[in-house]
Parts: C-alpha cells; structure tokens; sequence
C-alpha cells in the first residue's frame, strides 16, 4: 500500500521449486514459507528498510575498540546516494498480525497515517483468517492495532426481530473471514472500505464468492463496522485472484479464478454513488475488431493513474 511517500508491503509467500503442484490455492505450505515481514520503501532516500518487531537499529560491523572505519575514496553512484535524504529508523510495537498471504491491505488517512490489514491464510491450511488490523505509521513509530467489532447503536435492518448486533455477527461469520479478495478505500470516505471476492471460510474448504461487503474502519478507537447496502445491476460472477481499483467514484474488477477454475478476463464497473454494477462488453473477435482487449489473468494488480501525473 502507498502511504504518503512510502511504500508499505507485509506478509507474503516464498516459493521455491520444492513447491508442489496442485488446486489453484489449496497447496498448503510451511511456516518457513509464509512471512510476516514488514517492509518499507522509502521513496525520498529510495532504499529499502526492513522492520524488526522491537525497533531494533541494523546491525552494524564488528570492529575492535577504539578502532576507527578507515576513510576511502566514494564512487559516482555512492556520492549520488549520500546526497538522497537518509531514511528515518522506524521503531514497530502493538500487536503485530501473525505471518500471513492472501490477504488484502488499503491505506487509512483520517487523523494519521493508517495501513489496514485483513483476511488472508497462514501456512500448514487453506482455511482463511478471520482478523483485521491497523497500523499507524508515525514520523518514526509504527503502531500495531487489532481491531474488534463496533459498537451498534441503531438498527440497521428491516426485520424489527433482529438486532444490529446479531446482523453483525452474522455477516462476520459468513462473509467477512476471506482469502484472495480485494479491498478499496471509497471515494470521499476514507474510513469506508469496499471488499469484492475471495474465497469465504464457509464449508470444508470455503469457496469462491461475489460478495460485496462495505466495512468502516475506526482505526483512533481500534473497531470495525459492516454497513448494509443494496447494490443491484449485473454484478460480477464469483472470483479469487482478481485485481480491483478506484476509479473515480467507480470500483473496476478485472479477471481473477472463477469457482469452476476458469481464468476470467472481464471488466466490471461498480458506481459507488447509486450502488449499480456494470459490465463492460468485451468485443467478440478482439484482432478481428481491432479492439485491444487483455488476455484473462489473475493474480495481478490494478492502480489507478491519474492524468496530471506526468
């Protein structure tokens, strides 16, 4: 995620070439593979810092007492690096999300800086993890925050014989633990974000949904809440894998696995003024049309570009 002028990545999995073969995404892995790294590249000084759990400075080279680094002629390149501002040393407490991949991740910018985590799944099972977490990114502290179910004060549905609190927990449980979704932060509401897709923790293995979930997020008071809606039009089919992005007051879902295993090459549009989904009609015969159109894919990623960025 960007952050004002960092970029933040966490987690992740490393593969090598003992990884088997198997289901798109059922391959269970081990804990050496899956990471819970925090990683920051800092765009001012263009370096890349990995960050230790208790803040903890780079270890620096062993040398005798009183001995000095003898002094030696820099290189071009070197003298062009002394001359970038020096990356600041962050120091990292809270608590921390446990090593994870899969999972998604949107940037918070009310009163701070605020890194938003969820889903994903850990090593040694495909079941997908239900916890959320914030991290405040400070000048140089981060702050890892869990964040637990808000408060409901107000009825937030038709059925007089329900509380808000029991839809809640009910949405929770069937459709706010995932893996492979997405997440985007809503125009013009930056607390509110919008989750598409990804495989649910429902059944043995879960499966693939086309789920559209609306969470808030108060990073300051460390809670969460799903809010209702009623989006209609042609939605798009269940997917994992796909890519999402904010365009204008539009959410874009491109490709992704569907629940059969195809791979998807669609484009859906989702207005997230009226809530109206549409689909954008690929041509039948792209070389025959002359109309570019991509390959179907998954696993990649959509960002929006603005125009004045030259």
């Amino acid at each position: 995620s960007i952050i004002g002028e960092l970029l933040v990545l966490f987690g992740g999995l490393r593969l090598d070439s003992s990884v088997g073969k198997g289901p798109i995404g059922e391959n269970v892995y081990s804990s050496s593979q899956v990471t819970g790294e925090l990683l920051i590249f800092d765009t001012r000084a263009a370096t890349w810092r990995q960050i230790d759990y208790e803040g903890r400075a780079p270890a620096q080279p062993d040398r005798a007492d009183g001995e000095r680094e003898k002094p030696r002629r820099m290189s071009k390149n070197e003298q062009d690096v002394v001359e970038r501002p020096e990356a600041p040393h962050y120091i990292m407490d809270g608590e921390k999300p446990r090593a994870r991949f899969e999972h998604a991740s949107a940037t918070i910018t009310t009163r701070g800086r605020w890194l938003f985590v969820h889903g994903g799944r850990s090593a040694k099972h495909a079941y997908p993890i239900e916890s959320c977490f914030v991290m405040e990114v400070g000048e140089k502290a981060l702050h890892w925050k869990r964040l637990i179910p808000g408060r409901v004060t107000q009825m937030a549905q038709a059925d007089p014989t329900q509380t808000g609190s029991l839809l809640q927990a009910q949405a929770r449980k069937k459709q706010f633990v995932r893996r492979g979704h997405t997440i985007c932060t809503v125009p013009n509401y930056p607390r509110r974000m919008v989750m598409f897709g990804g495989r649910m923790d429902s059944g043995e293995e879960g499966r693939v949904c086309s789920e559209l979930m609306i969470v808030e997020v108060n990073a300051e008071m460390g809670t969460y809440m799903i809010l209702p809606h009623s989006a209609i039009g042609a939605p798009p089919t269940a997917r994992i894998y796909h890519s999402a992005a904010i365009l204008s007051h539009f959410l874009v879902i491109f490709g992704g696995v569907s629940r059969k295993g195809e791979v998807l090459g669609d484009l859906h549009l989702l207005h997230m003024g009226p809530m109206i989904w549409t689909k954008i009609r690929a041509p039948v015969d792209p070389k025959m049309s002359g109309v570019f159109w991509p390959s179907p894919r998954f696993g990649c990623a959509a960002v929006t570009v603005s125009c004045s960025a030259r």
